[in-house]
């Protein structure tokens, strides 16, 4: 009898795949509970942005300054596009969905919520308008030293967009 003695070269070790990189992805809540999903989430390691404003409410006997959500029903969160990632932060009390397409989710480029920080964290005073639609025309009103273009571009590009 013959015995076949092999030898096995040195296991190497098969390299992982680089980890994906992080996406932001805009999360569905439940209605006025935008505060408490980003808590929770950043309690469970997840990166969040909720942009929010200052208002002033009046009742009969007091004025107060809220800050409330910039967009209501939703948070914005940063995590690694895995199903895994995705069911850990779906499990977070007070979210509903994803938001894009299969319940998936679609990633935001950073520079739109780099955008939204330097909105939401400038002094300049603006209003919110709920009902504007796509290609309608809008006004802006800038200071007189400005100098005005007609241009919609030109216009985002002084306030630094």
């Amino acid at each position: 009898m013959s015995t076949n003695i092999q030898n096995w070269p040195d296991l190497v070790p098969v390299p992982i795949a680089a980890a994906a990189s992080e996406n932001w992805y805009a999360l569905q809540t439940r209605p006025r509970h935008e505060k408490l999903v980003t808590l929770r989430l950043n309690e469970r390691g997840v990166e969040t942005f909720l942009p929010l404003i200052s208002e002033v409410h009046r009742w009969s006997d007091r004025k107060k300054c809220l800050q409330l959500p910039l967009f209501s029903c939703y948070v914005f969160a940063k995590f690694v596009p895995n199903r895994a990632e995705r069911l850990r932060v779906l499990r977070v009390d007070g979210v509903l969905a994803l938001v894009g397409s299969r319940g998936e989710g679609s990633p935001i480029p950073d520079e739109q919520i780099g955008a939204v920080r330097s909105l939401v964290e400038s002094t300049l005073p603006w209003l919110e308008h709920p009902f504007l639609k796509i290609g309608q025309r809008v006004r802006i009103r800038v200071a007189r030293s400005m100098a005005w273009r007609d241009s919609w571009s030109h216009a985002m590009e002084a306030i630094g967009w």
